[in-house]
């Protein structure tokens, strides 16, 4: 939700984050995005991975596996048993990130580091879209 907050605000073109009469910090939004991001890749290649290991079966069936794997939350198409070995060992895999990785990241972010660097470079304004 938080994501969705930071794009409202850029399309709205405000400068900083407001929800309900809050302002949000721009490095909350980047470990929100953080971890979203790193989420969607870790599926991204667990999938990739099962659509080689696993030829014949329907895409939204592995995509539905993955992101329940994901989720680790013990829904099923009744595929998961018919996988190859290779395929359930992917899929024990992606519960494991699913259950630990999120989490793990969350964590890693919300360390503060007091080594703040001494160097602070010059700005730079990009061209995007």
């Amino acid at each position: 939700v938080l994501i969705l907050f930071a794009l409202w605000t850029v399309l709205t073109n405000k400068e900083e984050i407001n929800v309900f009469r809050r302002r949000i910090p721009k490095s909350l939004v980047y470990r929100a995005f953080s971890i979203a991001t790193s989420g969607i890749i870790f599926v991204s290649i667990i999938f990739f991975l099962l659509t080689i290991t696993e030829k014949g079966v329907d895409m939204s069936t592995l995509l539905f596996e993955t992101f329940s794997a994901s989720g680790t939350v013990g829904l099923s198409a009744n595929f998961t048993g018919d996988l190859s070995p290779v395929g359930r060992i992917l899929i024990t895999i992606m519960m494991f990130i699913g259950r630990v990785g999120p989490l793990t990241i969350g964590f890693v972010l919300a360390i503060r580091s007091n080594k703040q660097s001494k160097i602070r470079y010059a700005e730079e304004k990009i061209l995007i879209g």
